[in-house]
C-alpha cells in the first residue's frame, strides 16, 4: 500500500507540473498572436493584410535604419521561405565596381543616392524574393512606390543605443565616421521616422531573438499570400 500511494504521488506532481507548463505554452502563445495583430512588438498600419493585390507571387522587401538586422534577418527568410535574397547595397557594388565606402567618399551622399534608385528600381522588378534595402532607401518617394508594386515591405526598427552596440566596430558606414555617432544616430532616427512609417508593417528587433522576428514576417507574409482578400 505505502509503495502504491508514493507511485500515485509521483503521477499527480507529474500531471500537476504538465498542467502548468501547457498553461504557459498557452500563455506565449496567446502573448505571441497579440504581437501579430498590433500590440506588443509588432504593428501596422491596417490590419494583418495590405490593401493592394500582386499579380505574382509578392517580394518581402526589408527596409529600416542600418544596425537594425536586415541581413541577417533576410538572409534567415530567403532560406526558411525558398526564396531568392537580393541586397541593394549589393547590386550598388557590382554595377559601380566601387565600394559604397569609396562612393560616398569620391562622389558625395547625393551621387549614391541616385544609384541606390537605380538598384532598387531594379530589385523591385523582381518576384519571389527577400529585398534587403540600404538605410536611406525610403529616403525617395519613388523608391517605395516601385518597392510597393511588388513587394510587401516591412521595417525593421531598433533602439538607438541597441543600433550603436551593433555597428560601434564596423568602419564601413560612412554615415558615422563622426565623435558622437550615438547623437548621430538619435539625429538620423528621428529625420527618417516619417519615412519609416511608410512601410507595411514595422518590426521591433531590440531584444528580440532572430526567431521571433522571422516567426511574424512569415506569419503576415503567408496572410498576405493565401487566397483572394476580402
Amino acid at each position: 500500500m505505502h509503495r502504491l500511494t508514493a507511485y500515485a504521488t509521483r503521477i499527480i506532481a507529474y500531471l500537476t507540473n504538465s498542467c502548468k507548463n501547457l498553461y504557459n505554452i498557452s500563455q506565449k502563445c496567446y502573448d505571441s498572436n497579440q504581437s501579430f495583430t498590433g500590440t506588443g512588438y509588432y504593428w501596422n498600419k491596417g490590419g494583418e493584410q495590405v490593401k493592394r493585390s500582386f499579380g505574382r507571387k509578392p517580394n518581402i522587401v526589408l527596409v529600416g535604419f542600418m544596425g537594425t538586422g536586415k541581413t541577417s534577418v533576410g538572409r534567415r527568410l530567403a532560406s526558411q521561405l525558398r526564396m531568392r535574397y537580393v541586397d541593394t547595397d549589393d547590386i550598388i557594388e557590382r554595377d559601380s565596381e566601387r565600394r559604397i565606402s569609396n562612393i560616398f567618399s569620391e562622389d558625395g551622399e547625393p551621387a549614391f543616392r541616385d544609384l541606390e534608385s537605380e538598384a532598387v528600381h531594379k530589385a523591385s522588378k523582381l518576384y519571389n524574393h527577400v529585398i534587403s534595402t540600404g538605410g536611406g532607401a525610403v529616403l525617395r518617394e519613388t523608391n517605395m512606390e516601385v518597392l510597393k508594386q511588388s513587394g510587401i515591405i516591412f521595417c525593421l526598427t531598433a533602439t538607438p543605443e541597441e543600433i550603436y552596440q551593433r555597428v560601434r566596430h564596423q568602419s564601413h558606414r560612412p554615415l558615422l565616421q563622426t565623435p558622437d555617432a550615438l547623437a548621430k544616430i538619435r539625429s538620423m532616427l528621428a529625420e527618417r521616422k516619417p519615412y519609416y512609417a511608410e512601410a507595411d508593417y514595422m518590426v521591433r528587433t531590440t531584444g528580440r531573438p532572430f526567431r521571433e522576428i522571422t516567426g511574424y514576417i512569415k506569419h503576415v507574409y503567408a496572410k498576405n499570400t493565401r487566397g483572394p482578400k476580402r
